[in-house]
């Protein structure tokens, strides 16, 4: 009896247990109407894509590439190195986005084709690429970033990254004042991150 009476009880805590837990994570689920920390409104977003960006984009000295002078480029400099993106290596879907790393900096240079804007972000984890994505279009066809698993506007400040200083000019420009430039040559091949 003294036995029934172990077993019983202990279910009953048991119970007890269960159901203090689920009236307490009641409490911190989101509401049906919550959006998401940071993000861009799902209603707003046309296109809802995970294309990661480019990672650690292969660079070839100035000297092995054929650009016009004229061609337009987004220059990064870091740490008295210099690098070349080429507007028009940007213009594929998959390749608006590079995820490079420049003496430890990380630098994630990115193009909205549609609003033919340059953003260049950058953060606090030295050595490593940003993981940014590009996570589709908005309402006005523009781009959105996919960062920590939400999504954000290509001008929105409220990205978890901070903005990194480059110059979008010509080649012609770039190389005169950077002849030890690297510059991207445009493949969509990328390195896995696997291993940062």
């Amino acid at each position: 009896m003294r036995r029934l009476f172990g077993v019983l009880t202990a279910v009953a805590l048991a119970l007890a247990m269960t159901v203090l837990l689920l009236i307490g994570l009641v409490n911190y689920l989101p509401s049906p109407d919550a959006k998401p920390t940071g993000g861009v409104d799902p209603d707003a977003i046309k296109l809802s894509t995970n294309v990661p960006g480019i990672g650690l984009p292969r660079l070839h000295k100035a000297s092995e590439i054929r650009l016009a002078d004229a061609d337009e480029v987004i220059g990064v400099a870091a740490a008295n190195e210099f690098r070349a993106y080429p507007i028009a290596t940007l213009q594929d879907f998959r390749c608006r986005i590079l995820n490079d790393v420049i003496r430890d900096i990380p630098i994630s240079v990115t193009y909205c084709v549609q609003a033919d804007h340059v953003r260049v972000l950058t953060c606090d984890l030295a050595g490593r690429p940003i993981d940014l994505h590009n996570g589709g279009l908005d309402r006005q066809d523009l781009m959105l970033y996919l960062f920590n698993g939400a999504r954000y506007r290509q001008s929105s400040q409220e990205i978890p990254l901070q903005d990194y200083q480059f110059d979008r000019t010509s080649w012609g420009q770039w190389k005169l004042q950077h002849s030890s430039t690297l510059v991207y040559a445009g493949e969509i091949e990328s390195r896995s991150l696997e291993g940062y």
